[in-house]
């Protein structure tokens, strides 16, 4: 077990003891997975090679989306959309931190479900800089907010495709509904890790009711719409609900920000106001992206979307939308310039991505992977449902995403739970939420959403800031699954 948990040791050593950028750390942990798989654990070099090339194509489809997204910031920053936004949020709450929870939270969540696939923290982290966050503070918040919604993914892909790998045990609808009953706990601690996470204790002052009432509307979402409506519009419904409850809340509480966490558009001149579109213009490409979307995510079966790789077409869709974004701000002859800026500035980390999913490639096909999870699962005992949260979270941390870690570990909880006599429904359920908290440190991830928001070489600190955060969610959700598999719902689904 030692030898396989190897490959991760070097990178979270790389990128947090010695605080070196993931272009860097990525293709030494390449090399070392290699040799490491080639010498231990008998890989032949052919298929070294062919693990390789996967990771380099799907590499470069991640990276694909990602540039889509950095062209539409650069897009609202030039035509000056990004300044009418800030005006225009300024006028629903003068608040940042409401702001913070709003976009990097609640919409994350919708954008989860209208397609998943990154989509979140590639749109919500720019979004976050344009307003006047750091570009490390949003990148920040771009990982926090996506570590809940990924359980079901876009229109519930998550949940219903990782379910095939385990359909002849359990049953979809109870999946979802336990996944619900967990995610609820992860939704409400959510808002408030990210207060505390980027803005310090002092950032609750005054924030308290908004916090609990935010938190409360969530977790209600999540329990109410995975039990009783159904797993495509899990996270779609309650990203929606949480947007519009939060504007519910500034509107009839009159809420007032203290001076230090007000947020205040920079005072700009005549000449320089005549020069912003109208609100409506300013949202359009927003307001698209949330129509489109989802309207794409539904018409279409999933093989369609997926024939290309499954963020291809959403990536189309974001440039298509800078398009008529362009058109619609006036500067169609501009496009082009869009797309070369925001290429340039994405090409570092397609080294680092095509790098870490060739080591997630070679960890799988080696059996790197698989040999921890035995590991852990074999001295777990009743304290499985711990290590189901736990195992989650490794796949994602390793594959990238939570429906790879599902497909990969789902039977493995299925034996696990014949074998220490334990609810299949809450151990797979465990996984589901693992995986998505997983997103929080996953380094692909990082690098992804650093690479947005012009932060690369900083993933690093990214993941330092998020790790404690995922740990407080895998202890909340370990003691969930324990509580839920031994007692509240031991027979679920059986």
């Amino acid at each position: 077990m030692f030898l396989a948990i190897l490959p991760i040791i070097v990178v979270l050593v790389g990128m947090i003891v010695l605080k070196k950028s993931a272009v860097i750390v990525s293709p030494v942990t390449l090399i070392f997975t290699i040799i490491l798989g080639i010498i231990s654990f008998h890989a032949p070099m052919g298929e070294m090679t062919t693990q390789t090339w996967k990771g380099v194509v799907e590499g470069g489809k991640i990276i694909f989306l990602v540039w889509s997204a950095f062209a539409m910031l650069v897009m609202l920053q030039k035509t000056k959309a990004m300044d009418g936004i800030k005006i225009a949020l300024a006028g629903i709450t003068d608040d940042k931190r409401i702001l913070l929870i709003m976009i990097g939270f609640c919409f994350s969540i919708f954008l989860e479900g209208a397609a998943g696939a990154g989509t979140p923290t590639a749109i919500c982290a720019p979004f976050l800089v344009g307003i006047g966050f750091t570009p490390l503070s949003a990148a920040i918040a771009g990982m926090l907010g996506a570590g809940i919604a990924p359980s079901w993914g876009g229109a519930g892909a998550t949940t219903i495709v990782g379910h095939q790998a385990v359909a002849e045990h359990i049953a979809l609808q109870d999946v979802t509904a336990i996944s619900g009953r967990l995610a609820m706990l992860g939704a409400f601690v959510v808002p408030i890790i990210m207060i505390y996470v980027l803005i310090g204790k002092k950032g609750f002052k005054g924030l308290w009711g908004y916090i609990l009432y935010i938190g409360a509307v969530l977790a209600g979402s999540f329990f109410f719409i995975s039990n009783f409506i159904g797993t495509e519009v899990v996270s779609l419904g309650c990203g929606a609900i949480g947007i519009i409850a939060s504007l519910i809340y500034v509107k009839v509480s009159k809420h007032q920000a203290p001076e230090e966490y007000r947020y205040i558009p920079a005072t700009l001149s005549k000449e320089e106001k005549s020069l912003i579109p109208n609100t409506w213009k300013a949202f359009a490409p927003y307001l698209i992206l949330i129509i489109a979307l989802p309207a794409i995510r539904f018409s279409f079966p999933l093989a369609v979307l997926a024939k290309y790789g499954y963020v291809v077409w959403i990536a189309a869709v974001i440039f298509a939308i800078v398009f008529i974004g362009s058109l619609i701000l006036n500067s169609p002859k501009d496009y082009f310039s869009y797309l070369k800026e925001s290429l340039v500035k994405v090409i570092p980390a397609f080294i680092s991505m095509g790098a870490l999913l060739s080591v997630a490639n070679i960890m799988k096909s080696t059996g790197m992977l698989a040999i921890i999870a035995q590991g852990l699962a074999d001295v777990a005992g009743n304290g499985y449902p711990v290590v189901a949260v736990f195992i989650g979270s490794l796949g994602t941390f390793i594959a990238g995403t939570g429906l790879g870690s599902n497909v990969m570990f789902g039977p493995m909880h299925m034996q696990a739970a014949e074998l220490l006599s334990l609810n299949k429904v809450a151990l797979f359920s465990c996984q589901n939420v693992g995986g998505a908290i997983g997103n929080m440190i996953c380094p692909n991830n990082i690098v992804a959403v650093a690479a947005t928001v012009d932060t690369l070489g900083q993933e690093g600190e990214i993941m330092k800031k998020c790790i404690p955060s995922w740990l407080v969610l895998l202890i909340i959700y370990g003691a969930a699954g324990l509580l839920y598999t031994h007692i509240l719902f031991p027979t679920v689904g059986m």
